[in-house]
């Protein structure tokens, strides 16, 4: 089975928080006081809306397969 999931590249985020918009799981949000965008993966459903939001590719969805034995 394969599963998809989203990453974060902290390295290309500009923290411009077009991608907190789209989220309708509430899955990122700005952090304060230092305004950076904080990703809760348990919130996210992979949808995808926030990484067509971000201009900059910080964003991305990927494929995770799933073993029988119950791996990652």
């Amino acid at each position: 089975m394969t599963k998809r999931y989203l990453s974060k590249d902290d390295g290309a985020c500009v923290q411009c928080t077009a991608c907190v918009g789209q989220c309708r799981f509430a899955a990122l949000a700005v952090e304060r006081p230092s305004f950076t965008v904080r990703l809760d993966v348990s919130r996210c459903t992979a949808c995808g809306r926030c990484a067509d939001a971000c201009g900059y590719r910080a964003l991305g969805l990927a494929a995770r397969a799933r073993g029988k034995a119950g791996a990652a």
